[in-house]
């Protein structure tokens, strides 16, 4: 079980990190070339598959398994265990990436109203900002898993 639920984990995580990656930075940097029409037009096209491949691999890979993985490996055997070792770095990694979330979400809904707009000048800004806490994100947390695996 622990092996199934490990898999899920890992290709959930590959999923998320890489739709988190391509989307800021292949279609971002697409969108940025793009005119406003067209921005616009794509935009919507890509609109009702993005946010839910994005946010159904997080919540595959924190709450399905990642949560599940620790438990199942022993890792953490009490709520005590959380605010130790490697527990700690888990439960650091969970509150950085759901609290950036509340932070994204806002940048989101500025780069969607600054494309329904057609304010080129607004949607940089916010879609400049979203890549910088994307990747900061990603490279924190990346750190953790490493420091995790190796027993740091």
């Amino acid at each position: 079980m622990l092996e199934v639920v490990h898999f899920l984990h890992i290709g959930a995580a590959t999923v998320f990190v890489g739709s988190v990656v391509f989307f800021d930075w292949v279609v971002g940097g697409a969108l940025i070339r793009a005119t406003p029409e067209d921005r616009h037009k794509i935009a919507h096209a890509i609109r009702p598959f993005s946010g839910p491949v994005i946010m159904g691999s997080l919540a595959i890979t924190l709450l399905a398994a990642g949560i599940t993985r620790l438990f199942l490996s022993g890792a953490i055997q009490s709520a005590g265990d959380l605010l130790t070792g490697y527990g700690l770095r888990a439960t650091i990694a969970l509150i950085i990436v759901v609290g950036s979330e509340a932070f994204a979400a806002p940048l989101r809904k500025r780069m969607r109203a600054a494309i329904d707009t057609q304010d080129s000048s607004a949607f940089y800004c916010a879609l400049r900002n979203h890549r910088a806490l994307n990747t900061s994100v990603l490279v924190i947390v990346l750190l953790l898993m490493t420091s995790m695996r190796l027993g740091l």
